[in-house]
């Protein structure tokens, strides 16, 4: 798989970074069980989780949410163990240091 990857990779010149989007946001939204909608009422909440955003890019990220339709929604990494309906809370690391925003899980924890 690792050869399939880099191979993909390098045909259409991707940065590590590109190739990480591509696999962990636009994968992952195609892999969506089609039995658990997005759009669907989410369940209640059973765990709160803490992650970091730095300035590797995630700042512009996070500054652009709900700017289109395209970022409404967003694959971001966290504990493998969130479950659909956790509060997971998105914090930035050093220069600006502070919560930025507070999300709802809509599909469980990715390995």
């Amino acid at each position: 798989m690792r050869v399939v990857l880099n191979e993909f990779q390098k045909g259409y010149a991707l940065t590590d970074g590109e190739l990480c989007a591509c696999l962990y946001d636009y994968g992952a939204r195609v892999l969506l069980d089609a039995k658990e909608p997005v759009e669907s009422e989410l369940p209640e909440p059973i765990n709160v989780w803490l992650t970091g955003a730095s300035g590797k890019g995630d700042f512009e990220f996070l500054d652009s949410l709900g700017e289109y339709e395209t970022t409404k929604t967003s694959i971001w990494a966290c504990n493998e163990r969130t479950r659909r309906g956790d509060i997971v809370i998105v914090y930035c690391t050093s220069p600006r240091s502070y919560l930025h925003s507070i999300w709802r899980a809509v599909i469980k924890g990715l390995i």
